[in-house]
């Protein structure tokens, strides 16, 4: 799994230089309200039509992208940096961006179809939480660099350069002379229809419904540091970094309780968490409350990213998974452009902060869809059911409970571990004068 870790690592590093200052750079393009939320509607619809007509073609010819796939295209995606800075209006970036979603649906199909397909059931809550402490790590170093730059110089050519050399850092490590000729390898998957499949469709609903409801808001969260809270890039870079941290320090336990507690519960507990963002952004003075509100939502989104993508792996038809990886990501995605769009046309006529309220009270809504859904996975002496709203309330402690204890013991694990390197390094460099 160590090629996978680097992979996530450095292509965070690429990403978290741009994407997370995308709106205020197509703000600085001069780009209104309604374009910078197209912005995003426009690049999600490249991405999920792409996706859609690749998966339909290899699904109809019976072959799977191999990691050579993943290799050209993520060398092809982290170019594409290149070209976006050299934009001249929101409409350039615009075009640039959806050839850049034409890479970044190849990526996506590539990497879930590797990643289902090398993950044991019993380990996945714990490695997908490495894949995602490792990308929270390369984001929270680019953010903080970024921030920094694009504060006191702007989008200089540099900070796209540097994407696109991390982007190359993260496709080398799919990089084979064995390998270069199967950019597209032979499977056996079967193509019977996924109908029969209700608890996939369940998840489904549920996530297309939550993203839906993050979709309305997302565009527009740095927009409103800048614009109605006198913040600046330093402030997005910084209320960004402070997530990350709390992400990074709670994936390992979220991995624990995803295996040993359950899927459902995670993912319900988690969207307590998830609804507050957008009310914590409504009902801030300033920025630096920000910078201590919103990390609380984003322990939510470690829990439920970790959860439903384990959960997802549990549920989807094994001989048929690449079918079902493209239909989940697609649906998904084309509902956050429907968000997009709807939040784009009320904050255009509204203003953000109804936008805000919104998507607040529909990421709360989403919870019902998610209790629908049957777990699979937990220890029977510690299984948790939510049919009743008091149950689900002291089952949620419960699991918060569980959690916080795993991190702590997580945290001890690591400091230990670090002091014990530390003490190593230094007894092989005395050894080493010693002997010399």
């Amino acid at each position: 799994m160590k090629n996978f870790y680097r992979f996530e690592f450095f292509r965070a590093l690429s990403s978290g230089l741009i994407s997370p200052f995308i709106s205020i750079f197509a703000l600085t393009l001069g780009a209104s309200n309604l374009i910078i939320g197209y912005t995003s509607a426009f690049t999600q619809l490249c991405y999920i039509s792409f996706q859609l007509l690749i998966s339909f073609i290899l699904v109809k010819k019976k072959k799977a992208l191999g990691s050579s796939s993943l290799f050209f295209a993520t060398f092809f995606w982290a170019f594409m940096w290149l070209i976006i800075g050299k934009s001249k209006n929101p409409y350039e970036l615009l075009l640039f961006l959806g050839m850049q979603a034409i890479f970044t649906a190849i990526i996506a199909l590539s990497w879930t179809n590797l990643i289902v397909s090398s993950i044991p059931s019993h380990k996945r809550g714990r490695t997908i939480s490495e894949l995602n402490r490792r990308n929270a790590i390369g984001s929270i170093i680019a953010t903080l660099i970024a921030g920094y730059i694009l504060n006191k110089y702007g989008f200089v050519s540099f900070v796209f350069f540097a994407s696109f050399f991390f982007g190359i850092l993260a496709s080398i490590n799919f990089f084979s002379l064995k390998q270069i000729k199967s950019i597209i390898i032979k499977t056996n998957m079967d193509v019977k229809k996924d109908e029969d499949n209700s608890e996939f469709k369940k998840l489904l609903i549920g996530r297309s419904f939550l993203n839906f409801s993050v979709g309305i808001a997302a565009p527009f969260l740095s927009v409103y540091v800048v614009k109605n809270l006198g913040g600046t890039t330093i402030d997005i870079a910084l209320i960004s970094i402070t997530s990350s941290l709390f992400t990074i320090l709670f994936y390992r336990p979220w991995g624990f309780v995803v295996d040993f507690v359950g899927r459902k519960i995670t993912m319900l507990s988690s969207l307590i968490l998830i609804s507050t963002i957008p009310l914590f952004y409504a009902i801030a003075p300033n920025p630096i409350v920000l910078y201590f509100l919103v990390p609380i939502g984003s322990i939510g989104w470690a829990g439920f990213d970790i959860a439903s993508f384990a959960y997802f792996s549990d549920v989807i038809a094994k001989r048929n998974a690449f079918k079902t990886t493209a239909l989940y990501n697609a649906s998904i995605e084309f509902s956050t452009i429907i968000g997009n769009f709807f939040g784009s046309f009320i904050a255009q006529f509204y203003g953000i902060f109804y936008v805000l309220i919104i998507s607040f009270i529909l990421r709360l809504f989403s919870m019902p869809l998610f209790v629908k859904i049957k777990d699979t996975k937990g220890s029977k002496d510690i299984k948790i059911e939510t049919a009743e709203p008091i149950k689900f309330i002291e089952e949620s402690v419960t699991l918060y409970l569980i959690l916080f204890s795993s991190f702590e013991k997580n945290v001890r694990k690591d400091i230990f571990l670090k002091i014990r390197h530390l003490l190593r390094a230094i007894g092989k460099e005395m050894r080493k004068r010693l002997f010399e």
